[in-house]
């Protein structure tokens, strides 16, 4: 789709307005930049497979579209990043969190450019699914600080199952941080029957 410059929420054409409080912020959490990218990201064939609303199209569209013009975190990346830093505290960026805090973690898919601020962190470990069984996961007792994943339980069979596993997994004081696509207000639409 069509990428449009965005600070404060207008484009640079001042066209439309991406709405600010639909977005939350005016800082990206992750790296401190103030500018935004907008850029659709539905084609019309999804919107209608999905069977979206234009409200719907509108929020997905800006979950995903809207970005950090800095470190291209996506709305949903940057949300995810700031959940994690606010829960140890905030005031660090994410990757001088896990060297302050020496966190072990586990990230289940890339969980957008969320990666490209924990990678270099010697105890982080990136795994894909379904490279990873999520059913069984080959790690002992009690591995990570931290488990991260983004829009990836939709994708496992028995997502109970797998939540049992990351908890196994996770150390007794341990966090697990995870995103899943929802539409609120819609019950889920099954694709398997």
């Amino acid at each position: 789709g069509e990428v449009h410059y965005l600070k404060h929420g207008y484009d640079e054409d001042r066209k439309f307005l991406v709405c600010v409080e639909d977005v939350g912020i005016t800082k990206c959490p992750l790296c401190g930049a103030e500018e935004f990218l907008f850029g659709e990201v539905l084609c019309d064939e999804l919107i209608e497979d999905w069977q979206l609303n234009s409200l719907e199209t509108y929020k997905i569209n800006l979950q995903q579209g809207f970005r950090c013009k800095s470190c291209s975190s996506s709305l949903r990346t940057m949300t995810l990043g700031e959940h994690i830093t606010s829960y140890y505290g905030g005031g660090s960026s994410l990757g001088h969190l896990w060297e302050e805090k020496s966190l072990h973690s586990l990230e289940i898919n890339r969980a957008g450019e969320l990666n490209q601020f924990l990678k270099d962190n010697s105890k982080h470990v990136l795994q894909e699914y379904p490279e990873i069984d999520l059913h069984n996961v080959d790690w002992p007792n009690d591995s990570f600080d931290v488990l991260i994943h983004s829009d990836t339980l939709e994708h496992i069979p028995n997502s109970h199952l797998a939540l049992t596993e990351c908890y196994r997994i996770l150390k007794p004081d341990g966090v697990l941080f995870y995103t899943i696509p929802i539409i609120h207000d819609r019950l889920t639409i099954r694709r398997d029957n």
